[in-house]
């Protein structure tokens, strides 16, 4: 609901939402400059011809940026073991199941309108529903389909 409807959270909030995220943005690129500056100096000796970065001052870079693809890689793998693990574990079981659609008795008796109303919804390839605040329903418009260039309603519509 936050990232549908953003302006429902006060302001001050938002704000500080968006203070905190800078500061970690920052906080992020603070902690990794060492590895940009490693980055940009190894990059400009190997295009541009400029000295050699110090690769022993700067091993430590190379090792952090080692151990992280390590824990990508391990994270990988179990997340890789647990989904083979659910697909043995789970073979041929189907445990996911439709849930049965509602009859128009059941619908009738949910929303008050007529059978004949609610299949008419139902055949509808717009339908417009205006709620009232509590959440009912206030009035239901059905409308045509648009047409295209050519004259015809739109498919797949």
């Amino acid at each position: 609901m936050i990232i549908e409807a953003p302006r429902s959270r006060p302001l001050w909030a938002r704000a500080r939402d968006l203070v905190l995220t800078l500061l970690m943005w920052l906080a992020f690129l603070y902690l990794l400059r060492e590895m940009f500056l490693f980055l940009h100096g190894t990059a400009a000796w190997l295009a541009f011809g400029a000295d050699a970065p110090d690769f022993v001052r700067h091993w430590w870079v190379m090792q952090d940026l080692g151990a992280y693809a390590v824990a990508g890689a391990v994270n990988g793998a179990m997340l890789i073991g647990w989904a083979l693990y659910n697909q043995i574990r789970f073979r041929g079981k189907e445990r996911r199941k439709s849930v049965a659609p509602l009859a128009l008795k059941d619908l009738q008796a949910m929303y008050g309108f007529s059978v004949a109303e609610i299949a008419t919804w139902q055949t509808a390839r717009i339908v417009v529903i205006e709620h009232e605040p509590d959440g009912r329903i206030r009035s239901v418009e059905t409308r045509p389909a648009p047409e295209d260039a050519s004259g015809t309603a739109a498919a797949g519509q």
